[in-house]
């Protein structure tokens, strides 16, 4: 595990910032093809995945199972996230290995409403 995913999954945000100061990549992944933001965002970092974000993090990387960032904050229920994430770009619509999106893995019906304010109809939702 990368020094950067490692200070992101202990929220410590000094480290990280420090780390990213010196050159780290935000966007290097773990065996698992988990990111820093990944982390950030299914634990409700938000001051973890604001800072990797200002540091041009990409939000839409997908893990091994083809998961997002915003997937995981989806499934997790943590709205402030979600809301960082669609703020900063990143796309709700995009599918993991088992077809589904971050709507499909919604914690519940807030969490659907707010990624439906995306505006971006989305291939699953077009189903329900």
């Amino acid at each position: 595990m990368s020094d950067l995913i490692r200070a992101s999954r202990e929220s410590d945000y000094d480290e990280v910032k420090r780390l990213l100061e010196n050159g780290a990549d935000p966007d290097l992944q773990d065996v698992y093809g988990w990111t820093a933001l990944m982390v950030a965002s299914r634990w409700d970092y938000e001051i973890i995945a604001r800072l990797l974000l200002k540091h041009n993090a990409d939000p839409d990387i997908q893990d091994n199972y083809g998961k997002t960032a915003i997937m995981e904050a989806s499934s997790k229920g943590h709205k402030n996230i979600i809301q960082l994430l669609l703020e900063k770009g990143a796309n709700p619509d995009i599918q993991d290995d088992e077809e589904k999106t971050a709507f499909d893995l919604a914690f519940n019906d807030e969490m659907r409403e707010l990624l439906e304010s995306a505006g971006l109809p989305g291939p699953k939702r077009a189903e329900k």
